[in-house]
């Protein structure tokens, strides 16, 4: 009696497919595309008024993406390049971190908005002012609409500012967890295209790392909602006035970023028998190329393009470095 044959050896399919012709006229593009990004970045850090060290983090994701993009377009160009272990490693390890800056970033600009906004319109500390610039740009006054009253008087609420810099600080240490989660996935990849037990290692550090990507990509937009509930709720008191616009950018940059991790969300539980091969699955044919581009190529180029276009040190008040403390200056 013959035993019925095993089933076929899969894997998980690779975010972004491996290139091939058609991926190389969008390679060279969103190469670039970002290359216009470093010229707006370098403009922004060469005027004093709008210098500041809060999009750095976004601006070595820029340069990562030049980079990955350009190999890209070589690989598409070259088929003896489309099995490289090594570049199969790197995009599945780059594709799952690598927007993670972005969102690191936005935190630390999220920490500075939060934590001039508890301090009086007179005592906003110097390192968040903006050079000759009015403080009303901070906090606002009754007759501009532009800002999220909360009707309190704008007092020192100095225990408002130790809930933020906490909640920011864990939000930043939380990024950590998906980097190191990216990395080890990316890693063991190659390995899970031969061995068993290396697909559910794979499959489930990916899982969490996305997890982990959506639920934090809410994050800035709940800056301005829900943040403050929940200081509210621990010290029992309000904020003062948050600009609407500077937080509405804030969430814009968010969903563009969560718009990534949903479709990593979709994608990643699709199996593949072959590296190389374009079944359905196996993200390599024209539509789940097409699907890549739209839903994670693009979202990302987006969400650097804002965050470096905009005049960070005017909108949010960071000063050069933001706000680094972790207790109050003592007088």
């Amino acid at each position: 009696m013959s035993s019925p044959s095993a089933a076929p050896h899969t894997f998980p399919a690779p975010i972004g497919g491996v290139p091939f012709n058609q991926d190389f006229a969008p390679s060279i593009l969103f190469a670039f595309l970002y290359a216009i990004i470093t010229i707006i970045a370098f403009y922004r850090l060469a005027r004093s008024s709008s210098r500041c060290l809060m999009f750095i983090g976004t601006l070595a994701f820029v340069f990562e993406r030049i980079v990955i993009y350009g190999l890209r377009a070589h690989q598409a160009h070259d088929p003896s390049e489309r099995a490289s272990d090594s570049l199969t490693v790197y995009w599945q390890m780059t594709y799952s971190i690598g927007y993670v800056s972005i969102l690191a970033d936005i935190i630390t600009i999220l920490r500075s908005f939060l934590v001039n906004s508890t301090y009086p319109p007179k005592d906003v500390p110097v390192y968040s002012r903006n050079d000759g610039s009015d403080s009303s740009l901070l906090v606002g006054n009754a007759a501009d609409t532009s800002y999220i009253s909360l009707d309190r008087p704008q007092d020192d609420q100095p225990r408002a500012r130790f809930w933020f810099r906490r909640i920011c600080g864990f939000l930043a240490l939380s990024t950590w967890i998906s980097i190191i989660l990216g990395t080890v996935s990316g890693l063991h990849y190659v390995k899970a295209e031969t061995n068993a037990n290396q697909v559910s290692l794979v499959q489930s550090l990916r899982s969490v790392s996305s997890d982990q990507h959506t639920t934090m990509c809410y994050t800035p937009s709940d800056a301005v909602q829900k943040i403050i509930q929940i200081c509210m709720h621990l010290a029992g008191i309000y904020p003062a006035r948050l600009r609407r616009s500077a937080a509405l950018i804030l969430f814009i940059i968010a969903t563009l970023l969560n718009v990534v991790s949903v479709y990593r969300l979709v994608v990643m539980r699709l199996q593949t028998p072959a590296l190389v091969s374009t079944g359905p699955s196996s993200l390599n044919d024209p539509a789940s190329k097409a699907t890549f581009y739209v839903f994670q190529a693009a979202p990302e180029w987006i969400a650097a393009a804002i965050l470096v276009s905009i005049n960070v040190r005017q909108t949010y008040g960071t000063g050069m470095w933001g706000d680094f403390r972790s207790t109050d200056k003592k007088s």
